[in-house]
């Protein structure tokens, strides 16, 4: 009764094995590794976050990095935006000015 479990643990031991010397350990490419997890933990302090919140915050910081590049084609929108205020509101006070006497 063990005997099958036992053969087939063997197989997958073997299977394993085999996979392990297919792999090819590139020291360059561990380097890399080593050196970008380096820096994910140094950077989690710096903005005062835990390491697994780094990602969320790049996020975050991409969209306020847009938000501020595209920050004057806001304002001249919120510039029309104002004339057009200011329009409505002289027109408005003329007619009511208009209609008190």
């Amino acid at each position: 009764m063990l005997d099958n479990p036992l053969i087939q643990i063997d197989e997958a031991r073997s299977e394993l094995r085999h996979y392990l010397d297919s792999l090819e350990l590139d020291p360059a490419h561990l380097h890399w590794l080593d050196n970008r997890i380096s820096s994910i933990y140094d950077l989690a302090p710096k903005h005062r976050i835990e390491t697994h919140e780094l990602f969320a915050h790049i996020e975050t910081l991409k969209r306020k990095l847009e938000q501020l590049e595209n920050a004057d084609d806001h304002l001249e929108t919120l510039l029309a935006e104002v004339e057009a205020a200011k329009t409505d509101y002289f027109k408005l006070a003329k007619k009511t000015e208009q209609e008190t006497y």
